[in-house]
């Protein structure tokens, strides 16, 4: 018969998980089967005991081979409940397919005596019964290691075949025919159980590796997603808002002041003599400052406020329920005083200023460009001042 199921696995991790589970699945099961036939043997040893087929002791020797053989059987189960890791997948096949074998030469042992001349019909049809449960219950069982259920029936059952044909009788013929119809039905039947557990455990674990992929594939487009909103919302290189998300972020305070009848103080900042840098030392140079500066200004902004980089050197701040004025001027002086600490970068000394213009909701208007207006004007007076310092935008410059 054809070994190979109707899915092919190319991938060895899925079949290796199979073969685990078709393992594991014939030795969990494997109790109740040892059950079953150590009931089936102690009938077989009562009918073959007190019927003529019995010579001496014939029953005790067969029972004592077979009570051997389920006690091995059950300590080969036991060991791999308790110790499975110890031993690879493969061995723990072999070695329960080497306990069906031997399993099944018991029964085959005790179906040749069946038809002895001196046999009483009762007691042979009833071990005839017992053979027959005994390999049907075996295919359902052995299946998944499909050379234990093979080896199980044929070893079970070719033994009497073989003995009906030596009888060479025609009685005996017809049984045998039908013996090996029913031994071609267990072949059939154990292929294709076999075949119905290992697809059904195949499709289980592509699907899980579907589903992981999937997953996988959905986490890889939402990281893809972020990181596309980031790119669009923020700057490339400080990764603080950019002039879109600024825009946005205004727009939020506002309606937010309108709403609930709040303060916000916008702040904007020119870095100076920041092009000085760029153009001694060199972009590189300039782009390390720009991440240092923004780092000290986040530092003393709260979490919820927002910092925006709006060109080369130019900065905005959204300080959100700013209801002090003096709150608003404190914060703008430790800026200026974090800005202006020398900056170490490689091996050359830089320091910078920053120039910062103040508008506030709604004492310096109630728009967003006018409020962009005020704050602007005020620190390009600042920068004509000589920088380093903060001025508020007056009532007059929001007209």
């Amino acid at each position: 018969m054809n070994e190979q199921p109707i899915f092919s696995t190319s991938k060895n991790d899925i079949s290796h998980k199979i073969k685990r589970d078709l393992v594991d699945r014939v030795y969990s099961q494997a109790f109740m089967g040892y059950a079953a036939s150590l009931f089936c043997g102690i009938i077989v040893l009562a009918v073959l005991h007190n019927s003529k087929i019995d010579q001496g002791n014939t029953a005790l020797i067969w029972f004592s081979f077979f009570l051997s053989v389920l006690i091995l059987r059950v300590f080969f189960s036991l060991f791999y409940k308790f110790k499975y890791k110890s031993m690879k997948t493969h061995q723990w096949a072999s070695l329960f397919t080497i306990g069906t074998i031997l399993s099944g030469i018991t029964w085959g042992i005790v179906g040749t005596p069946l038809v002895l001349p001196e046999a009483d019909p009762i007691s042979a049809s009833i071990i005839l019964i017992i053979l027959s449960g005994v390999c049907a219950g075996a295919v359902p069982l052995f299946s998944p290691i499909k050379p234990a259920s093979l080896g199980f029936v044929l070893t079970a059952l070719i033994p009497l075949i073989v003995y009906f044909v030596l009888l060479n009788q025609l009685n005996y013929w017809l049984f045998d025919l039908a013996l090996v119809v029913f031994l071609t039905y267990l072949i059939i039947l154990t292929s294709k159980t076999y075949k119905i557990v290992y697809n059904s455990l195949y499709l289980q674990y592509e699907n899980e590796q579907l589903l992981e992929s999937l997953t996988t594939t959905k986490n890889k487009l939402l990281d893809l997603n972020k990181k596309l909103e980031t790119a669009a919302t923020h700057d490339p290189l400080t990764n603080v808002a950019n002039r879109t998300l600024f825009e946005q972020e205004i727009k939020k305070s506002l309606k937010e002041a309108e709403i609930n009848d709040l303060k916000f103080s916008l702040l904007y900042i020119d870095v100076d003599k920041f092009k000085q840098v760029n153009d001694t030392f060199g972009h590189s140079t300039g782009d390390k400052l720009l991440l240092i500066v923004i780092a000290r200004i986040k530092k003393i902004l709260r979490k919820h406020d927002v910092v925006a980089r709006l060109g080369g050197d130019e900065f905005a701040i959204i300080l959100d329920k700013t209801q002090d004025k003096d709150a608003v001027g404190d914060v703008a002086k430790r800026l200026c005083e974090a800005v202006a600490q020398p900056v170490h970068i490689d091996t050359h000394l830089a320091q910078v200023y920053a120039s910062i213009g103040i508008s506030m909701y709604p004492e310096n208007g109630k728009t967003i460009d006018s409020l962009i207006k005020a704050a602007d004007s005020s620190m390009y007076k600042v920068k004509k001042d000589g920088g380093n310092n903060f001025y508020f935008a007056s009532h007059t410059e929001t007209i």
